[in-house]
């Protein structure tokens, strides 16, 4: 039976399961990865990742971003979680207000700056001093 190679490159990725059991996680490990045993330990830095990531979630029509888009930008800005168009659709309500009545792109650019430079920054720069 050969493997996967899609599968072989997700070995380096943590898979954060959600808390609440009325809705599925937002982020699955693939299937032959998967328990019936929720992963609870989440750092303070992957607990405002998600918390972030809810965010646009509710958001993203607003944006005038697609599933797919957000999913691009999210896996863009952190690469030790998987995000999924399909995850992020398990989320969607089906309730958003008209685009007209929100101008979230500028908020939510502030947005991706802060985290870039939190968790993007290079190794070498540990302190902001010269």
């Amino acid at each position: 039976m050969k493997q996967d190679p899609s599968i072989i490159k997700t070995e380096n990725i943590r898979y954060i399961r959600c808390e609440n059991y009325n809705r599925p996680p937002l982020i699955k490990p693939p299937r032959h990865r998967r328990t019936n045993v929720p992963e609870f330990i989440l750092s303070p830095e992957d607990e405002e990742i998600i918390e972030f990531a809810e965010f646009c979630r509710s958001r993203r029509e607003r944006l005038g971003l697609d599933r797919a888009t957000l999913a691009t930008i999210l896996n863009q800005m952190f690469d030790h979680i998987t995000f999924s168009p399909i995850i992020i659709a398990h989320f969607e309500k089906g309730i958003d207000f008209p685009k007209k009545m929100w101008n979230m792109k500028h908020y939510f650019q502030q947005w991706i700056d802060t985290y870039n430079a939190v968790f993007n920054k290079p190794p070498e720069s540990e302190s902001f001093n010269e």
